[in-house]
């Protein structure tokens, strides 16, 4: 983004370097920064739910849910809502998080190319 003629343009003006990370270089990147970030959230909460599951995260009787799939596992013949409950709920928080990440992606891209050059 350094680059770019506009952040050349506002170096040539003299804008400080604060200002052009702030003016020209930080929207640009703030569509991609905010989906990443809301991804990277998603992938910490799966991470962690694995984590929990396999003993090595939350301790068991936590609440977290692959602590709770964990203490659910050896109902699953008998209880199997016990393991789907937590399982669910964790497969649509992941998925509303990329949901978020991508809406709030397109709505902050609303600049485009043609529109910098105004």
């Amino acid at each position: 983004a350094r680059d770019r003629p506009y952040v050349v343009a506002a170096r040539i003006g003299g804008v400080s370097r604060l200002q052009q990370v702030f003016r020209h270089v930080l929207p640009v990147l703030l569509p991609s920064l905010t989906a990443m970030t809301a991804f990277h959230f998603a992938d910490m909460l799966v991470a962690s739910s694995a984590l929990s599951f396999l003993g090595v995260g939350a301790p068991l009787g936590s609440p977290a849910w692959g602590a709770m799939l964990a203490e659910s596992r050896p109902y699953l013949f008998l209880a199997p809502w016990m393991m789907a409950v937590p399982a669910a709920a964790l497969a649509l928080t992941v998925l509303l998080l990329n949901l978020c990440g991508d809406a709030l992606a397109q709505r902050l891209g609303g600049r485009r190319r043609t529109d910098l050059r105004r």
